[in-house]
């Protein structure tokens, strides 16, 4: 054994139903503790043919979590274990504590889970929750020591990170993006296109889809035809990053690309995609100024389009979203993060 060496282990998965989310921030996290000389494996399980591609045109190691004789082995070469998981609450299993408690490991572990586990798991069997979001904490009630919280932890992705936020908000909205992420839960990308072309927006709207992103192809086709928009599908976009950035408004879900869009100051619209993430996404807009439309049905689908028209009419509400969002989110979540854990 290493005296005085910590592992750190980063869970995650990664397919077309929980999207690429926590399998992207476990990848920055993981490149934040190599710049800072701290050893740490991926250990990653639920992967699909998608998730596997992507992880082998980056060129990223990682174990797989089937493969525990080879992890325990790993990690009985350093005297402190640190486990952090990122793992979507519909998916955790209990055999992923287990699998590093036994062999005597748990005398020198330490746990950390974010909020997106911590709603489904005991908590007594994580040390520390983390919470690098807004409106998680009116869900979750547990001591204030045992909780890394706020939006300064959230991590971005390095390719965001690169970018310069945007300092001018135009006068008229000429682009908008839809983006839910890595994925498409509950056909949210075909309820934002039909909030779009209920209003009077007649530019340009761009579409971009992750590599487990599924669509309705006939239905957007139909939803095209009758439109004036110009409307782009991007599937599998390599510099997803740039298309944000060059949008007038994003319409995202209640997933992780708000926090990005907010970062690089444009004013986000949010759908929600499932319906127990309502008051979430209420407190989140209260917070940062970005909108929620909440879910989109037949009912409140004008309401929405109406929104969105008061959106695209004032230059002024615009720009403050765009100035709250890059108040709320500067970049420098992933750090904190590596040094409250390395204490």
């Amino acid at each position: 054994m290493k005296e005085g060496t910590k592992l750190l282990v980063i869970r995650a998965d990664a397919n077309r139903e929980i999207g690429m989310g926590h399998l992207v921030r476990s990848v920055s996290i993981q490149k934040i503790a190599t710049k800072n000389k701290i050893q740490s494996k991926l250990v990653l399980d639920k992967l699909d043919s998608h998730a596997k591609s992507w992880l082998s045109k980056k060129n990223i190691q990682y174990e797989d979590l089937g493969d525990s004789s080879a992890l325990k082995s790993d990690v009985e070469n350093y005297s402190e274990l640190m486990l952090l998981y990122d793992i979507d609450h519909k998916f955790s299993t209990q055999k992923n504590y287990e699998l590093l408690k036994e062999e005597g490991i748990k005398k020198n572990l330490t746990t950390y889970a974010f909020a997106d586990l911590a709603r489904k798991w005991n908590k007594t069997n994580i040390d520390y929750i983390i919470y690098p979001y807004i409106g998680y904490e009116k869900g979750l009630h547990l001591n204030s020591q045992r909780a890394i919280y706020g939006p300064e932890y959230f991590i971005l992705r390095e390719e965001i990170k690169l970018l310069n936020p945007v300092q001018t908000i135009k006068k008229s909205v000429e682009k908008i993006t839809v983006s839910m992420g890595g994925s498409n839960p509950n056909n949210t990308i075909e309820n934002a296109l039909r909030v779009i072309l209920g209003s009077h927006f007649s530019g340009e709207i761009n579409i971009l889809m992750g590599p487990i992103a599924s669509i309705d192809l006939r239905l957007v086709d139909r939803y095209i035809r009758e439109s004036s928009c110009h409307v782009t599908l991007h599937w599998n976009v390599k510099n997803f990053e740039l298309k944000l950035k060059e949008s007038d408004i994003v319409i995202t879900n209640d997933g992780l690309t708000k926090y990005e869009s907010l970062y690089l100051g444009i004013p986000t619209i949010m759908i929600t995609s499932f319906e127990e993430n309502t008051l979430l996404m209420h407190n989140f807009s209260l917070a940062t100024g970005a909108v929620s439309l909440g879910q989109v049905t037949e009912e409140n689908l004008h309401d929405q389009s109406t929104c969105l028209d008061a959106v695209l009419d004032s230059l002024e509400r615009r720009e403050t979203m765009s100035t709250s969002g890059k108040r709320i989110i500067d970049g420098n979540g992933t750090d904190r993060l590596i040094k409250m854990l390395f204490r």
